[in-house]
């Protein structure tokens, strides 16, 4: 990407390479401290199909979700078997975003007395979230 915009715009070509420079060595920064977290063995509950990837990259595991499908609130008989495999996953917390599930995950932890966490959804949806890496930081500072 930086090659088209040095093309495109050839006056400014060395600023867009030093800001791509400049990048690449903070993510590297950011990657190693992230890494260095260790969530792995983290048993979770989310609100709904949000957090895959993240499960994935850090090594959590998802053990249930409020939600039993997109869009569907659960039945009373869901929250009672969610809640039962809260308790014999030993879950570390109920994920949430801003904008969903936090009614509902704050009558799950009144049940079960797991924390509830809420994680930005998107960059700038929580205040201290502006950029990329205070996004990052939050949600992996929120899961620790």
């Amino acid at each position: 990407m930086t090659g088209l915009l040095a093309e495109a715009d050839k006056a400014n070509a060395d600023f867009y390479r030093a800001n791509l420079r400049a990048f690449a060595e903070r993510m590297k920064e950011k990657q190693r401290e992230w890494s260095a977290v260790s969530l792995r063995g983290r048993k979770y509950v989310a609100y709904h199909k949000y957090f895959e990837y993240l499960a994935a990259e850090f090594g959590f595991q998802l053990v249930g979700y409020i939600e039993p499908k997109p869009g569907i609130p659960p039945s009373g008989a869901h929250i009672e078997e969610l809640i039962q495999t809260m308790k014999n996953a030993k879950t570390s917390g109920i994920l949430v975003t801003p904008a969903y599930g936090l009614q509902e995950a704050e009558f799950l932890s009144a049940k079960t007395g797991v924390k509830v966490i809420v994680l930005p959804h998107d960059v700038g949806s929580m205040p201290g979230t502006g950029d990329w890496f205070s996004f990052m930081d939050k949600v992996i500072t929120s899961l620790n």
